[in-house]
């Protein structure tokens, strides 16, 4: 299903998945080597972290927490969004640093997750 790029049907199956997804966005050369271009191997990660979010597992937090870190922009992008899906608060300090990312579109996705794991935690 991850070759297929089939997230709502990983979302679907929920926390059997969780596992192969964060391997996914761990993978910084993830189909690179079946032939795939870096910017279908980005789509995939990105892909992957949307669905965890969408699943809001906690196993998820960290490698989401990593992922901020990224220098990918559009994989830093969706991991915050991801983080504020989750809502677990372990993600607020990493959340914050990424308040002074270079890149526009991250930081607003910061300020958005920071937001919605207030909300979740008062």
């Amino acid at each position: 299903l991850i070759a297929k790029k089939q997230w709502d049907e990983l979302v679907k199956l929920g926390v059997p998945a969780v596992r192969y997804l964060i391997e996914t966005l761990e993978d910084e050369d993830t189909n690179i080597d079946c032939g795939a271009t870096i910017r279908e191997s980005v789509a995939v990660r990105e892909g992957a972290a949307e669905a965890l979010g969408k699943i809001r597992d906690k196993r998820a937090v960290e490698p989401l927490t990593n992922a901020l870190k990224d220098g990918i922009s559009h994989i830093r992008y969706y991991a915050a969004r991801a983080l504020g899906e989750i809502g677990d608060p372990r993600a607020i300090g990493p959340l914050t640093q990424a308040l002074k990312n270079n890149d526009e579109g991250v930081r607003v996705e910061a300020k958005k997750a920071l937001e919605k794991i207030r909300e979740k935690n008062i």
